[in-house]
């Protein structure tokens, strides 16, 4: 939330936004769809008149009757009355106080992204509000006191099924002002929202789900590409490529979609995916697109190469990246639930098969680099390590950056493993913040984040946030004292690389500082042991691995032993 100057001829509280914004902010992203082991929040509303209340306190409740559980903030002059609200309702709501507005929304986005629930951050006015702007970005790339409740369940309702920010701006006077003191507008009648929210699970009429089905049947070599938006359907994701004999490309936000062990995968698409997966896409005949927007285009059929049926919630992504023969706007799960009963099974298994083998070889290929024994280290060889040791239902969050080229490809992600990472807006260092929203959201999980040193130490604070709230988040640091990729980018351009180098950081002695075990390697030999005993320490923990800056994170084609 953010005060602003009080307007007396208008109280209106409540400004919603898809372009994000700052303030008191509900994130919702990924999928409608709710976890298996958690229904859709419904407000469990009780609307008591008591007239001592304010607008603060009535907005505090309406959170937790949306079963919001976490707030990420830093406390301001601007938002006294809401963390006054929220202080006196600490047994059912946890303020989280951050070190910076940046990582609040960070946290609120990851939150939402790892549990696809309601992620909220705090921020009072000017600076404060200022700094959610990066992390609601993320996010997006994902009147008085009696109207407190109705605004407050408008922008809930709005972040769940928008799937992106719903922003609302209160005015200090306003967030102290008691209920006795209201007085309705003219115009309102006794408006009442209802406090319940329904995930959309539609899927396209009768005739458009034929049109698709007629295209895939046709299809004699069919690829599918994943993404986030088919997170919740991987079972009929597998169904679908079983019977039709179709490989998967996952692009990166959609690599849980199926494990990294599917016989029908081919790993990750574009820049920081697999030889396989742009195979598939440069043969196909005919592409499947389900919740996907990849953004590298190059990695997409050639023009008139696939027939292309895309599936997506929104409509707006049918056709975004490729142009599309069918595009049917709804839920994917519900869609292919409803697909597949049109489907015929392909008896021609030819091209599932020559994906499978070329997998094959590209997995050999990862684990001969995987095992090359060099100083510095191997970028590679520390996130396959890492990979090797992570709990079956590790949680996963990573920075943006090369260290992102090399966990992608190299994280083995396992059927009770999840991932996420920034997504489109590709910004640096919510790598930390994630990992903290996933181990407040899942206690009793391993969670984890992958940074580059770069990414990390613009929000390297949040260690302590960590250590404060006793969460045993652990950080793997592929550190090489440079902003590689970028310096990769100034090479290929044929220019100078400039302004790339980072002074060093001794980010193990920082982290011991902080309160958290901090350990380093820099040798073979001591990668794994390192690795184990960062992951076995009870409390928060850092690992900074020394890597090879000379390391480039290559495109698929140009990876070499």
């Amino acid at each position: 939330m953010t005060d602003v100057p009080p307007d007396p001829g208008r109280r209106r509280v409540l400004q919603m936004t898809g372009q994000g914004g700052a303030g008191l902010v509900a994130a919702s992203w990924l999928n409608a769809a709710y976890a298996a082991d958690a229904p859709p929040p419904s407000p469990q509303t009780s609307e008591s008149t008591d007239s001592a209340r304010n607008t603060a306190d009535i907005l505090v409740e309406t959170l937790i009757s949306w079963q919001v559980p976490f707030v990420f903030g830093i406390v301001g002059d601007g938002i006294n009355p809401i963390i006054e609200a929220l202080r006196k309702r600490q047994d059912r709501i946890r303020f989280i106080a951050v070190r910076h507005e940046e990582a609040a929304a960070f946290m609120a986005c990851g939150y939402a992204k790892h549990t696809h629930r309601l992620g909220v951050c705090l921020a009072t006015t000017g600076p404060g509000a200022i700094h959610l702007m990066n992390g609601l970005f993320d996010a997006k790339m994902v009147s008085g006191p009696l109207h407190a409740r109705i605004v407050g369940n408008l922008a809930c309702r709005a972040a769940l099924t928008g799937r992106g920010v719903a922003h609302l701006t209160v005015a200090k006077d306003i967030q102290a002002m008691p209920l006795s003191q209201d007085k309705a507008s003219m115009e309102n009648h006794g408006l009442r929202t209802d406090g319940r929210w329904q995930a959309s699970e539609d899927a396209p009429s009768g005739a458009r789900l034929r049109e698709a089905a007629d295209i895939l049947n046709q299809g004699r070599k069919i690829a599918i590409l994943v993404g986030q938006g088919a997170l919740e359907a991987r079972a009929e994701v597998t169904e679908i490529a079983a019977r039709l004999a179709a490989p998967v490309a996952k692009a990166l936000l959609g690599k849980a979609v199926l494990a990294d062990d599917s016989p029908y995968t081919t790993g990750g698409i574009g820049h920081l995916g697999t030889a396989p997966s742009q195979w598939i896409m440069h043969n196909c005949d005919t592409l499947l697109i389900l919740g996907s927007t990849m953004p590298w285009v190059d990695s997409y059929p050639k023009a008139g190469q696939a027939r292309t049926v895309q599936v997506d919630l929104n409509g707006s992504h049918i056709g975004l990246r490729c142009p599309v023969d069918v595009g049917l706007v709804g839920d994917v799960k519900a869609t292919l639930q409803a697909l597949l009963p049109l489907l015929k099974a392909r008896t021609d298994r030819s091209f599932l098969s020559e994906a499978q083998r070329q997998m094959r070889d590209w997995n050999a290929l990862l684990a001969r680099i995987a095992a090359t024994e060099r100083t510095p280290l191997r970028p590679q060889a520390v996130i396959r390590a890492l990979s090797d040791q992570l709990a079956p239902d590790a949680v996963i969050s990573l920075d943006c950056g090369a260290n992102t080229h090399f966990a992608a490809r190299m994280i083995r992600l396992r059927e009770g493993q999840q991932l996420t990472g920034t997504g489109l807006l590709a910004t640096m260092a919510p790598g930390l913040p994630y990992a903290i929203a996933a181990q407040l959201a899942f206690p009793k999980r391993q969670s984890v984040a992958v940074v580059g040193d770069g990414g990390f130490s613009q929000l390297m604070a949040e260690l302590a946030t960590a250590v404060k709230y006793e969460l045993p988040v652990k950080v793997i640091i592929l550190k090489n004292n440079s902003l590689a990729e970028v310096l990769f980018e100034q090479k290929e351009l044929g220019n100078p690389t400039y302004g790339c180098d980072l002074s060093p950081i001794d980010f193990a002695a920082f982290a011991k500082s902080c309160g958290a075990e901090g350990f380093r390697c820099s040798a073979p030999g001591e990668l794994i042991p390192a690795i184990r005993q960062t992951l076995q320490t009870p409390g928060p923990a850092l690992l900074e691995a020394m890597v090879d800056a000379n390391e480039k994170p290559a495109l698929p084609d140009e990876l070499k032993l």
